[in-house]
């Protein structure tokens, strides 16, 4: 097969039509895009099929939403369902060999056994044996958690047993400097933050997708580059905001209950795709949203619940799901959005209403939704997020250690973990997580827990402690900070600074890597990070500012310290700490930056001059 693609994201796929070649596929990108790129090549061979215009095989688009591999042939019927066909699983291989049906496998890198590969993947290899040589595969996912190589070891026999071949396609989206250029041209308020744009860009290769482009060029660029951790959160709502004031609200209606509508009519969308597992929602659905958030938020204004009814499907963070079959439809532009209004509910639902939420038991959170989780946590108070760390800890108490449900919680329990004093540590022992995401200084106390995916990748696991617990694929960076006590690994995803990934599967290898981040990270050379010093570089990880104000929580983290201020007084005295005044209207509020924050993390290994400044500040 052969991929065309332009600078800006445009994709498409002309096969090549041969009889006896036909090939498992497999398309990657780092940023995501695979979905829309699937349904455009599903419609356009079911709009060449209907116009006689070819006799290609129609691509039956089948998504991961959440479940294991070993679970496939849900999601296949799942798919055939939804479709309305005539015809199901069981007949798909002999409609497949004769090439009337393709398979189109969304999202296969989520598709992870909660022990391992070994048994999950045999459910593809079975499905590759069944259909034979004659027929299509296509499988999308990122290389970052599985490399082209895996993915040879794990189905490139059966692939070659078939009579097949396996083949390997690359999409990407604009690079940061391209997307850069394009907002400060259409937007010139972007032109004096070009520099930080870029370096934001570069960072999170997702906010490339043209979507997020669009929007970040009307957005206000001090909001959004001040924005923290997840720029998703102050991505949303300052469309929300744009979104209300296009509303036209009555005058007895204020911007603020505005808002709530708005928020609440999205909110609904997303709880309904995750709790019932689709990815649309209908008419009739958004028209009770606008309902019941009109009732709460503006009760006994009929007319503008009328027109509100009209005209939600055009909100701006709603978009035609044209392959549903249906054009009023609606469905959310990015995955990360629908995480973003989903964890809304889920810490609603914990938190005033002490229940767990449908979604939760039936759909596997991954690790992207965990961080937009993170990041709403990170605006609410270190109290709020430990109590919400006790109802979690309440509610798994209830569950089945191998459910989906205790899965969640406890995933959800380690984002609290972050906010943790290491005196009441987030506390579990025995049971199985699929995707978990450990950020910042995370106080756990875990036992007899087994991880199938682990991010660790922007955490210091000092006040980590594991006891008989394994981490089926642990994913880390250079700025990983492993503790003293850790769990038995069996890969290691080790991500570079540049966007590489490199994976170790040998058990030396992997001793080999984790014994010299421990080394690293634990001082052993000489000196280790103070612990101010070591908060404010991981924050410019993510944030090219932090904000010093006790309104902020992250600013209020540094500014609480008992050294910040010698800390400070040092790092601007040599020149690496930037300070700049930053606010339209009212009092302006101070604004820090760190250059090489990195090199600061990795102390034993930086330069003379950092060494030495980190020194004079120990």
């Amino acid at each position: 097969h052969r991929a065309r693609h332009t600078r800006h994201g445009s994709c498409g796929i002309s096969p090549s039509g041969e009889r006896g070649t036909s090939a498992i596929t497999r398309f990657v990108q780092q940023s995501p895009g695979k979905t829309h790129f699937i349904e455009r090549l599903a419609f356009t061979r079911a709009d060449r099929l209907l116009r006689r215009l070819a006799d290609e095989p129609l691509v039956i688009p089948v998504a991961s939403a959440g479940k294991i591999l070993s679970a496939i042939d849900d999601r296949i019927d799942g798919s055939l369902a939804a479709l309305r066909a005539k015809f199901n699983r069981v007949e798909l291989p002999a409609l497949m060999q004769q090439r009337l049906i393709a398979l189109a496998i969304d999202g296969f890198d989520e598709l992870s056994d909660s022990r391992g590969y070994d048994n999950s993947w045999s459910a593809l290899r079975e499905l590759i044996g069944e259909v034979g040589r004659e027929s299509l595969i296509i499988l999308s996912g990122r290389d970052s958690f599985i490399g082209i190589e895996t993915l040879r070891k794990l189905i490139g026999a059966s692939v070659e047993h078939a009579g097949s071949k396996l083949h390997s396609v690359r999409l990407d989206f604009p690079s940061a400097d391209e997307a850069t250029q394009w907002i400060v041209e259409v937007s010139p308020s972007w032109s004096e933050y070009s520099s930080e744009l870029r370096q934001r860009l570069d960072a999170l290769i997702w906010l490339r997708r043209p979507f997020f482009v669009s929007q970040i060029s009307q957005a206000d660029p001090e909001n959004f580059l001040n924005s923290g951790d997840e720029p998703i959160v102050a991505l949303c709502d300052d469309i929300v905001s744009r979104e209300v004031q296009k509303l036209g609200l009555p005058s007895e209606i204020s911007e603020d209950a505005g808002k709530k509508i708005v928020y609440s009519i999205l909110t609904e969308a997303a709880r309904t795709m995750v709790d019932y597992e689709i990815d649309y929602v209908d008419a009739a659905l958004l028209e009770v949203a606008v309902e019941v958030a009109c009732e709460e938020h503006a009760p006994g204004n009929e007319d503008f619940q009328r027109a509100l009814s009209a005209r939600a499907k055009t909100l701006t963070l709603l978009e035609p799901a044209p392959s549903t079959g249906d054009s009023d439809n609606r469905t959310f532009p990015h995955e990360k959005i629908k995480a973003y209004f989903y964890s809304r509910h889920l810490i609603a639902e914990i938190s005033e209403n002490n229940m767990i939420p449908l979604g939760i038991r039936r759909t596997q959170l991954a690790v992207s939704d965990l961080a937009v989780l993170g990041a709403l946590l990170s605006l609410e108070t270190s109290s709020f997020v430990d109590e919400l760390a006790n109802k979690v800890s309440h509610l798994l108490s209830d569950q089945n250690v191998t459910s989906t449900a205790f899965s969640n919680l406890a995933a959800i329990g380690f984002v609290c973990a972050s906010d943790l004093p290491a005196e009441s540590p987030f506390a579990l022992s025995g049971g199985t997580i699929m995707d978990a995401l450990l950020n910042g200084k995370p106080s756990v106390r875990l036992r007899r827990v087994y991880i199938n995916r682990l991010d660790v990748s922007d955490a210091d696991l000092e006040l980590c402690d594991f006891k008989e617990c394994e981490v089926g694929e642990l994913v880390i960076s250079p700025i990983t900070k492993m503790g003293n006590s850790r769990p038995e690994v069996h890969t290691v995803i080790s991500q570079s600074n540049k966007g590489s990934v490199s994976a170790y599967l040998d058990k030396a290898q992997i001793l080999e890597v984790l014994g010299r981040e421990t080394d690293r990270s634990a001082g052993g050379d000489e000196f280790a990070i103070p612990d101010t010093l070591a908060i404010l570089a991981r924050m410019m990880l993510k944030s090219h500012w932090v904000r010093l104000s006790r309104d902020d929580k992250r600013g209020r983290r540094i500014i609480d310290r008992g050294d910040w201020d010698a800390t400070r007084s040092i790092l601007q005295e040599s020149g690496f700490l930037e300070v700049k005044n930053i606010g339209a209207g009212g009092r302006p509020d101070e604004f820090v930056h760190l250059r090489n924050a990195e090199s600061f993390l990795n102390v034993n290994t930086a330069s003379e001059d950092i060494q030495r400044i980190v020194k004079s500040i120990i």
